[in-house]
């Protein structure tokens, strides 16, 4: 790894390459959880996989802030709404009724569970697309992201880090919260806490723009830094996972290590980042590849769970080992993911169907 640069365009080549390795860690991720229910028999290779790959989806969200913030000086709020619900909104509609009416004609559920399913898109996803999710999420960053904007044209570097560490003291609610049930104004009329306003996913889009703007780095310091950040979040992950999976049998609990704005996922998050900065390639067809597949990775992911399902289901019979089985069917599916959504980048209008 070196100093980054730029590709033709001005596309910016270590943000493609994390778009790129985030979306393949979301599918590995998904493929994990075919072994999920068997976690109070055989935990342990779905916990070393799932855990090492947590930094997935705030990856995605610092790519998308990185690039976004500050909003440009020609760039008004309406125009920045225009741009980014058009290109997210009508796929995340569309593809949202195909998994609520396709899986009927496989016979996945009948007519009647399709109306079902219509109608509970009127207020949210439905579970057999449960990766949809993130959509609403990064509605909920796009909505702030002017908001924040101004701010972060004048905040000064001592201020933003003040900021981020209140962030990172917000990280640590989920845990917290198995001690002291209410904190800090919670009661059964009101859930919004002082820190409510400053946690979740807006500390990602802050802390892309902190490393955006304040961290140049050489290639030995970044690994120095963020090698051991992501290794000790990744320990602490892997063994809060163990720890829940070993004594309790709530779902609820066994996830409360994985969620996305704990400390040790932040930690991870940050040292994946810091390392993956320097990404440089030399190599013009690699880097064809890398910026296609990045620019193709919203179709990718809103299609993966069908194409995993199938190749789950056809592979896994041959395949007698978990860790072999996560690692073939997550990398076959991502495959085949760019290969359908690349083709369906050729039909008319096709940006309304993969963004």
């Amino acid at each position: 790894m070196q100093t980054a640069t730029q590709m033709p365009g001005g596309r910016i080549v270590y943000l493609d390459f994390i778009r790129v390795i985030a979306c393949f860690m979301v599918i590995l991720v998904h493929a994990c959880e075919f072994f999920y229910y068997t976690i109070p028999d055989d935990p342990f290779w779905l916990n070393l996989f799932d855990s090492a790959l947590r930094a997935c989806v705030p990856l995605f969200v610092m790519v998308s802030s990185y690039l976004l913030l500050p909003l440009r000086d020609h760039e008004t709020p309406g125009v920045f709404y225009r741009r980014r619900f058009m290109r997210v909104l009508i796929p995340f509609l569309i593809w949202s009724v195909f998994y609520a009416t396709l899986p009927a004609i496989w016979g996945e559920f009948d007519g009647g569970e399709v109306k079902n399913k219509l109608v509970r898109l009127l207020y949210n996803f439905n579970m057999n697309a449960g990766h949809l999710w993130f959509v609403y999420m990064l509605i909920g960053v796009y909505l702030i992201m002017p908001v924040i904007s101004p701010w972060l044209k004048t905040v000064s570097k001592r201020f933003e880090q003040g900021f981020l560490a209140v962030w990172f003291l917000t990280t640590f609610y989920h845990y917290v919260k198995l001690f002291l049930p209410e904190l800090y104004g919670e009661c059964v009329w009101n859930e919004f806490t002082p820190f409510w306003y400053v946690s979740g996913y807006i500390g990602y889009v802050v802390l892309a723009h902190y490393i955006r703007t304040h961290v140049n780095w050489s290639v030995k310091k970044s690994i120095a830094i963020g090698l051991p950040l992501y290794l000790v979040g990744y320990v602490a992950t892997f063994f809060i996972f163990g720890h829940f999976a070993s004594t309790s049998s709530e779902m609820v609990d066994w996830e409360r290590g994985w969620r996305f704005c704990t400390p040790n996922v932040v930690l991870m998050t940050t040292g994946l980042f810091l390392m993956m900065k320097k990404i440089q390639c030399h190599n013009g067809r690699i880097e064809w590849v890398v910026r296609d597949i990045s620019k193709l990775s919203y179709g990718i992911y809103l299609m993966h769970i069908f194409v995993l399902n199938a190749v789950y289901r056809t592979l896994s019979p041959y395949i007698d080992s978990i860790p072999l089985t996560i690692v073939v069917v997550g990398s076959v599916t991502f495959v085949l993911c760019y290969g359908l959504t690349k083709a369906l980048s050729y039909l008319p209008k096709s940006k309304y169907l993969i963004g």
